[in-house]
């Protein structure tokens, strides 16, 4: 039998991850660093994805992105090369903000079962207390 809460609160978990992760891109989507990996190293970011547990939950799983840079042309940079190009991390913010939007309805949703699942667990309660 699957447990209502158990599976709410991995889901919840699981959701508050998504949303740290694509945050983290977000706030790090400007950290370049130089193409040959001689000087600063740019920012890796990161995909968080959702796997089934077996048990009716779920857990996140984090990842580094691949490919985790792409080069960009920045020739003010002091990380740049010759050409003026940087390892600029592979983020793209509109996908990011979805993402987050994505892992905030799902949260909600998560929430609504925990509560749900309460809401069951108290009229299970009521219904055997009235049996005895």
């Amino acid at each position: 039998m699957i447990n209502v809460i158990s599976s709410a609160t991995s889901a919840l978990s699981a959701q508050s991850k998504r949303i740290e992760g694509a945050a983290s891109n977000v706030a790090n989507a400007f950290s370049v660093g130089s193409l040959d990996g001689s000087g600063r190293e740019a920012y890796t970011p990161v995909d968080v994805t959702t796997i089934d547990r077996g048990d009716g939950g779920v857990a996140a799983q984090v990842q580094n992105r691949d490919p985790a840079t792409v080069e960009a042309f920045s020739p003010d940079d002091p990380s740049a090369n010759a050409d003026g190009f940087v390892a600029a991390p592979n983020v793209n913010l509109g996908e990011e903000l979805i993402t987050m939007r994505f892992a905030e309805n799902a949260y909600k949703a998560a929430a609504s079962l925990l509560k749900v699942g309460r809401e069951l667990d108290d009229a299970l309660l009521n219904a055997i207390r009235k049996d005895v």
